[in-house]
């Protein structure tokens, strides 16, 4: 298992510097790019773990995949994770930053499950009232589970 310390720091030093150049919110969104991807191909994460694949050949792949889709700093920075040797780690440091950026605007991730997809009235009143008790945004994640018989269950910060 890798080290979550080194997510960390990487996110952290890519967190300062695109505040130092007024870019955060750029690479919030590339970041998102970056980690979605990943995480959505595996043959992608197979080829990055893949000892056998030169790093040439994946820095090649990585900037196929997002070249025109992300900033400059971005890819200087998956360049960098690629020298280093932390290719694998990817998706673990740009789930990091995304978690630093969120914290940093105030911004709560609720899950909620419900049997059936929420209407639009119901879902603005659920955000409306979680907004009113945390006194910060939230972004609402919905997940269907047609094995609730009824209501829905809601998670924020780890409280159900």
């Amino acid at each position: 298992m890798e080290d979550s310390r080194i997510h960390k720091r990487y996110a952290l030093a890519l967190y300062q510097l695109a505040g130092e150049l007024k870019q955060l919110d750029r690479v919030f969104d590339d970041m998102q790019i970056v980690a979605q991807t990943c995480l959505d191909s595996k043959d992608l994460m197979r080829a990055l773990a893949s000892p056998i694949i030169r790093d040439t050949k994946k820095g090649k792949i990585l900037n196929e995949i997002f070249s025109g889709s992300i900033c400059e700093l971005s890819q200087k920075f998956i360049n960098l994770v690629l020298f280093q040797n932390r290719e694998v780690s990817l998706p673990a440091i740009a789930i990091e930053f995304i978690h630093l950026v969120k914290e940093f605007k105030g911004i709560k991730t609720a899950i909620l499950t419900s049997a059936q997809p929420l209407d639009e009235a119901t879902r603005a009143k659920i955000i409306a009232r979680l907004k009113e008790q945390t006194g910060c945004e939230v972004e609402l994640v919905e997940k269907t589970d047609p094995d609730i018989l009824g209501g829905f269950t809601l998670s924020l910060e780890g409280q159900l």
